[in-house]
């Protein structure tokens, strides 16, 4: 029994999830393809820009019209005040009570979107990395931050000595003047 440890052989222990639902996984992926071409040209589309249309229907039988109520020769009918009898009626009498009729259809359009766009680039191309600027720019612009800042420090120190010499002036006149 010396060096028989037991242990891993071949063939034994728990079998990978990619081997175990291999089938399925296949038919999954197939499924994936179809569907995201489909996705990605979707994303095309409304980043593009494009018109979609929406429609209200009615039952035929719930839609009525105001209709003048007519002689048997084609004349209207006038009520007591001299005025034109109205009615209502099917406004399609020839269609099934219960068959759909478009009564409204308005058409949306939909601007292109730029940052639609963009991410459909990035998706497909990968995201551009941020450029780097040289060490050369980099040293101008150190350069040109310290020379403001030295700029902006002497103007400071200007302005506390004008202050400090219109304080001094303000002292003297307040002191030597008459009593």
């Amino acid at each position: 029994m010396a060096g028989n440890h037991g242990g891993a052989r071949p063939g034994s222990g728990r079998r990978p999830n990619s081997e175990k639902h291999q089938e399925a996984i296949a038919g999954f992926t197939e499924l994936a393809a179809e569907y995201l071409l489909q996705a990605f040209a979707n994303l095309v589309k409304l980043a593009e820009g494009s018109t979609r249309t929406q429609t209200k229907k009615m039952a035929a039988g719930a839609i009525m019209r105001k209709d003048v109520v007519r002689e048997a020769d084609g004349t209207p009918w006038l009520d007591g005040k001299g005025k034109p009898a109205a009615c209502e009626a099917l406004a399609h009498p020839d269609l099934p009570p219960d068959q759909l009729v478009i009564v409204e259809e308005i058409t949306v359009a939909l601007p292109e979107d730029y940052k639609a766009n963009e991410l459909i680039v990035n998706r497909a191309m990968g995201t551009p990395a941020p450029e780097a600027l040289p060490e050369a720019d980099i040293l101008d612009v150190r350069e040109a931050l310290q020379s403001a800042l030295a700029t902006l420090a002497a103007r400071r120190t200007a302005r506390a000595a004008q202050a400090a010499e219109a304080g001094e002036a303000g002292e003297a006149g307040e002191a030597g003047g008459p009593a």
